[in-house]
């Protein structure tokens, strides 16, 4: 587990005006779908970001962006 890649997925995931999905966040940090998912997993039972599984996906989001 990367701590670097974790911090660029929050920082992805806060600086989108909207929320995204796992691909969005995979294209734009580099990395697979898999690792996307679990780092944005990971901050969500981290209390650092909002997630949400939908009928198309998972969707996050930023603490202060609801």
């Amino acid at each position: 587990m990367s701590l670097e890649t974790q911090k660029t997925v929050l920082k992805v995931i806060a600086g989108a005006p909207l929320p995204v999905s796992i691909d969005y966040i995979a294209k734009r940090v580099g990395i697979g779908w898999g690792t996307a998912i679990r780092y944005a997993l990971e901050l969500v039972i981290a209390g650092k970001i909002e997630g949400m599984k939908t009928t198309r996906g998972w969707t996050f989001w930023g603490k202060d962006s609801a």
